[in-house]
């Protein structure tokens, strides 16, 4: 980590392999840091990570993985005024990685930004996502897609779907969002801070569609 990213740390206080039956990896209590002095920085924390891994696949200089499940993993994303500095192009893998199946369960995120003199912060709790498969070759025609729930502050139940192509030419994200029992008052203290905006009322139902060429965003919103 540290060749690739001076400023980050990486440590895992418990490490389990096992090779009976099925092959596991367990990492108890990841932490996972930047400490960039400029741009975004990240703090993820995961209780629990456990992988199967097959083991007949490292015979053919691949690592596959039939499934990644993460337990409790928290993400702190903190966005500040400056830029970060453009970071040097990994180095690729001469192997082929693969994962059939990632889900997340239980997870926080907390959303810092601290811009222009102000600071406000936004946080979701109770995400469960699910990945589908995804590999090192990135095909270029075929879409990234995962799927997500959880609950935005205090109220309230979203459900984000996300069908990204990287390498398509152009660039194409494609989000649909759906809330259900918001009370729009929990966004308050976010939304003043950044716009200005006071929300008042209770959302019963809305959905919002985004779809991103490029540089074009084209959006929809109901409720």
């Amino acid at each position: 980590v540290s060749a690739d990213c001076p400023t980050c740390r990486f440590q895992s206080e418990n490490t389990v392999i096992s090779l009976f039956s099925i092959p596991q990896l367990k990492f108890s209590k990841i932490s996972f840091v930047t400490e960039r002095p400029q741009g975004t920085n990240v703090d993820l924390q995961i209780d629990q990570l456990e992988a199967e891994l097959e083991i007949i696949s490292l015979l053919r200089h691949e690592i596959v993985f039939d499934r990644i499940e993460v337990e409790k993993p928290t993400i702190i994303l903190v966005d500040n005024d400056t830029r970060s500095q453009p970071s040097k192009k990994a180095n690729s893998s001469p192997w082929f990685i693969k994962v059939s199946k990632t889900s997340l369960r239980n997870g926080r995120f907390k959303y810092e930004r601290d811009t222009h003199g102000t600071h406000a912060n936004l946080k979701i709790h109770k995400i469960n996502a699910d990945l589908e498969s995804i590999d090192s070759t990135f095909e270029l025609n075929k879409p990234l897609l995962a799927r997500a729930s959880g609950q935005i502050e205090k109220s309230g139940n979203i459900d984000l779907n996300v069908s990204i192509k990287s390498f398509t030419k152009p660039l194409q994200v494609d989000v649909e969002l759906k809330a259900q029992n918001q009370n729009l008052e929990d966004l308050t203290p976010f939304f003043e801070e950044n716009a200005g905006v006071i929300l008042k009322g209770t959302l019963i139902r809305g959905r919002s569609v985004a779809k991103m060429r490029n540089d074009a965003v084209s959006a929809t919103v109901s409720a």
